[in-house]
């Protein structure tokens, strides 16, 4: 199985539930040596029933827990 060395999702608006996805990935893949996740609001979803953005910093603390 071929791993990932460098990784670039910088950009996506991965929120916090694709920052616990993309920890997964980390614990899962031994090779990463670089990953940008730069301007994804890692740390907030938009909540449409309230209108705004809602702080969640799960998924900082998923990746911070796989690295």
């Amino acid at each position: 199985m071929n791993m990932a060395e460098e990784l670039d999702v910088s950009g996506q608006n991965l929120g916090a539930e694709g920052a616990k996805t993309m920890a997964v990935f980390i614990k899962n893949n031994r090779a990463l040596t670089s990953l940008n996740i730069s301007s994804n609001n890692l740390a907030s979803y938009y909540d449409s029933s309230q209108r705004k953005r809602i702080s969640d910093i799960t998924g900082i603390k998923a990746l911070a827990a796989a690295i």
